[in-house]
């Protein structure tokens, strides 16, 4: 586990700010969806989960504000869960990415401006999905810390 964010800030802080900075994000991101896009099916689906999702990050504020371990659990399993499903697109986008380079390279001479793309796209996925797992770390390590003080706590009260 950390004991810091980013080596220099505190894990409660720190919590409190990716569950601010989620809440607000996936507020915006149910509101202001374009739907011309895709079927209305797609569009309802995709703004009920960003007002899920803001939900479980207001859970995590206040579960960090009121000391309430279980709503920074739920939290923590939404942000695990973001970790892995960005991994997976990243994995996914860079392999159609790769294969449609590929494609186009066989029928052109000099395809290095596509292959400098793709390497692009890998190192600034891979640095983003690294930075989110950090990012899982704190907000677990907060949560672990917080139940482990709870049950010291009930210990205590039991004597």
């Amino acid at each position: 586990m950390v004991e810091k964010c980013l080596f220099c800030v505190d894990l409660r802080p720190a919590t409190l700010t990716l569950a601010v900075l989620g809440m607000v994000s996936n507020f915006l991101a149910a509101i202001a969806r374009p739907g011309a896009d895709e079927g209305l099916g797609v569009s309802i689906f995709l703004t009920v989960f960003y007002l899920l999702a803001a939900l479980l990050c207001f859970c995590g504020f206040y579960g960090v504000q009121k000391g309430k371990f279980k709503l920074v659990k739920a939290f923590a399993i939404l942000y695990w869960a973001y970790a892995v499903t960005l991994l997976l697109s990243i994995v996914l986008q860079t392999t159609l990415l790769s294969l449609t380079v590929s494609d186009d390279c066989s029928k052109v001479d000099d395809c290095s401006e596509e292959i400098r793309l793709v390497i692009a796209f890998v190192i600034t996925a891979t640095f983003w999905w690294l930075l989110q797992f950090h990012f899982c770390l704190v907000v677990w390590s907060y949560y672990k810390r917080m139940a482990s003080q709870q049950e010291y706590q009930e210990i205590l009260d039991s004597a």
